[in-house]
């Protein structure tokens, strides 16, 4: 495939899957800074790693103008996909059809670094199933964007309880503190709560575009910090499982078994020692596993998007 399909591939992939959008941002806003501070070289070798790492061979110089060739409408689910992803979430039939179809459906590897040209004539396999159910003038494309961003452009799509965390700061390391993502329904509108040990944070500030959540010591917390989630790609035999915190939490000096200043933190999904009072242990449990499921199902619209290209590859040739 010519690269600048294959760049036009990935953006479609950016629509689709938010962590990746996030992704995307994080590794450009450092290139940029990089370039600001006359290390263009290092600038392009960071974004050449990115896609290196995603398996797809993309020239980064012809992204912006992958970005150009799409309209604002592409990038918007219509009703018929978000009636059709609503039903997924809520029919269990419905949804065990979805996923056999995803099962038959998801190969080759999503990192091949070319659209797969089927054999089939038939078009897209998610347009029929999408008809078949009565969900009329929509394709895969709109149910691949639809279900890819159901979760929500908000914290709680990362809700969890990072129990297993590692703390390292000048060559020392340690088991660090539990973080807990969670939201609740204080009978007025749902709000997130975030606990770092046994205190909770208070006026977090959270990024979408680049999935990134802040806050400020002071009066109210007693650290601050700046942690990147994200959905890193494990091995076969990995026992780590589901999104990753990671970044640099600021301790007063001499508070935690490091020393305290500016400490590289690392955490992924786990049972922390203790849970904080403040944190409502049944509550966090349902919320967790809710926000585990809708994260799986959203997480399967990289499979919807890449054969929908497939096959529009396909009737283009």
């Amino acid at each position: 495939m010519k690269d600048f399909e294959v760049s036009r591939y990935f953006v479609t992939r950016l629509r689709v899957d938010p962590e990746l959008r996030a992704q995307w941002n994080r590794v450009c806003v450092k290139s940029r800074k990089m370039a600001q501070d006359n290390n263009k070289s290092q600038a392009r070798q960071l974004l050449v790693q990115f896609f290196s790492r995603l398996g797809l061979s993309v020239d980064y110089r012809n992204i912006p103008q992958a970005m150009q060739s799409f309209n604002e409408q592409d990038g918007i689910p219509d009703k018929s996909a978000l009636r059709a992803v609503e039903d997924i979430q809520r029919i269990g039939d419905l949804r065990r059809d979805f996923l056999n179809l995803v099962r038959i459906q998801s190969n080759p590897p999503l990192s091949d670094s070319t659209i797969n040209r089927p054999n089939s004539q038939q078009g897209d396999p998610y347009e029929v199933f999408l008809t078949r159910n009565g969900y009329q003038n929509t394709n895969g494309g709109k149910l691949a964007i639809a279900l890819g961003n159901s979760v929500g452009r908000n914290l709680s799509r990362w809700s969890g309880i990072y129990g297993n965390s590692t703390m390292s700061s000048s060559g020392r390391k340690c088991r660090g503190e539990g973080l807990i993502i969670y939201s609740t329904n204080d009978g007025a509108e749902m709000r997130t709560i975030i606990a770092l040990g046994a205190a909770k944070i208070i006026a977090p500030k959270y990024d979408d575009e680049t999935a990134t959540l802040t806050w400020e010591a002071g009066d109210i917390n007693e650290t601050s910090g700046t942690l990147e989630f994200s959905y890193p790609r494990m091995r076969e035999n990995s026992t780590k499982d589901g999104p990753t915190a990671t970044g640099v939490i600021v301790y007063p000096q001499d508070s935690v078994k490091v020393g305290g200043g500016p400490v590289d933190f690392y955490a992924y999904p786990g049972n922390p020692d203790s849970l904080p009072p403040s944190v409502r242990e049944d509550e966090l449990r349902r919320n967790a596993e809710s926000v585990r499921i809708l994260t799986s199902l959203a997480k399967m619209a990289t499979f919807v998007n890449y054969r929908y290209q497939s096959s529009t590859a396909v009737s283009e040739s």
